[in-house]
């Protein structure tokens, strides 16, 4: 008896097929109450799919140069970098006109507002409270312009692996399974 080869998906099936079994996931998870995973679903389908964004978060320990590692990689001083713990918030860089932005997350619409460099840099250190597990964990974004960022590349600053502060420590385990390259 003779088989046959299997058939080639082309990649615009394979786009269809991804897209497909997402909105399935999502729909699955609104239907059991879960909006919040229902909306990561949407959003990671969004910017993977749709925007064809690679995500690729900078993972370390504290104080080991994660932060002074992208601002190399940039050419300058875009993150908070000192000899005391300075990111306490994921913080995403992507390609785009310089500003520094903070979504809203209770906004369903998404609203962002731009900050200032010291509101910036307050809000990237993280909860004061090392208790506070209400503050938003992925709100904070930078847009720098110029080729040192390719426009389909998003880099996560994250906190330290072995910070002490609860919430920080549940900021990067939120963002790893987000990440395309961890």
């Amino acid at each position: 008896m003779a088989t046959s080869a299997p058939t080639a998906l082309t990649s615009d099936d394979f786009i269809a097929a991804l897209t497909d079994l997402a909105r399935r996931l999502s729909t699955i998870a609104t239907d059991l109450g879960l909006r919040d995973v229902a909306q990561a679903i949407e959003d990671d389908r969004h910017r993977r799919i749709d925007q064809g964004r690679l995500r690729v978060a900078i993972i370390g320990e504290i104080k080991h140069g994660k932060s002074t590692l992208i601002n190399a990689l940039l050419g300058h001083d875009v993150l908070p970098a000192g000899v005391t713990p300075t990111t306490g918030a994921l913080v995403s860089i992507r390609h785009g006109r310089e500003t520094r932005r903070l979504r809203i997350p209770a906004n369903p619409r998404e609203e962002e507002v731009e900050l200032d460099e010291g509101t910036f840099r307050e809000l990237a250190r993280g909860p004061k409270d090392s208790g506070d597990l209400s503050a938003p964990h992925d709100a904070l974004r930078v847009e720098v312009s110029g080729s040192q960022l390719h426009g389909e590349l998003e880099l996560i600053d994250t906190p330290g692996l072995n910070d002490i502060s609860k919430s920080r420590s549940l900021v990067r385990r939120d963002d790893v399974p987000r990440a395309g390259v961890p």
